[in-house]
């Protein structure tokens, strides 16, 4: 039997830098904490000064606000839980960005060296009308048509 290996190729480690943006939990909590305090502030200022029936309708606003703020934030975290999936294709995406990259650097370095190393490498320009006149001898050039790849010799000189 082969010993041949089949596994996939080990995909590269994804720095901190090139992967997708990322932001803390720890952040994200703490950015839904002020902006519920924030809004509980202005609350207990504007509802001394509303009737009954508006402060009951302002504070179910707000407990539905932060019911729907805490279950998104619920939902990221359990997405977060499954995003082990998703750090494959982040390093996918990073090697084939690499991969460009280096097909990028070498194109240029190509033009580069064609443009100022090998200015004289250029082949020169072949006088083919001379060389069919040399290989034929007998027939001028203007007696002769070509197609694509052959060419024919008029009547007349046969």
């Amino acid at each position: 039997m082969d010993d041949v290996d089949h596994s996939k190729p080990a995909l590269p480690v994804v720095p901190d830098k090139c992967g997708p943006p990322t932001i803390s939990l720890n952040y994200l909590l703490d950015f839904a904490i002020q902006q519920i305090y924030h809004e509980i502030t202005v609350l207990s200022e504007l509802l001394p000064k509303k009737l009954d029936g508006d402060r009951k309708i302002s504070l179910v606003q707000f407990a539905h606000s932060t019911r729907m703020l805490f279950v998104k934030l619920l939902a990221v975290v359990k997405w977060v839980k499954s995003s082990k999936k998703f750090e494959s294709c982040a390093a996918i995406c990073y090697l084939l960005d690499q991969q460009s990259q280096y097909f990028i650097e070498t194109a240029d370095r190509l033009v580069t060296i064609s443009r100022e190393e090998l200015v004289m490498a250029r082949l020169p320009a072949f006088q083919v009308t001379a060389a069919v006149d040399v290989l034929t001898q007998v027939f001028p050039i203007s007696m002769m048509f070509f197609t694509s790849s052959h060419f024919f010799i008029s009547k007349h000189w046969m």
